[in-house]
């Protein structure tokens, strides 16, 4: 017996709001990243190499 006999409303009450919200969020972050990934750095640096100062600066010892 295939479970479509039983059609629940609250099932699409909850999933297509919540769906739409998820597809505007993600809008969201695609577009702010579009628009900071066009954006260099101040010092030139990478993001490799802004994490490898970072990490020396916290562990106070050099990355490698």
């Amino acid at each position: 017996m295939p479970f479509f006999y039983y059609y629940d409303p609250y099932y699409w009450m909850i999933l297509v709001p919540a769906m739409l919200i998820a597809l505007l969020a993600q809008l969201n972050v695609s577009s702010t990243f579009n628009r900071y990934s066009r954006m260099a750095s101040r010092r030139g640096f990478t993001g490799a190499q802004a994490a490898a100062f970072k990490m020396c600066a916290l562990s106070g010892s050099p990355a490698g």
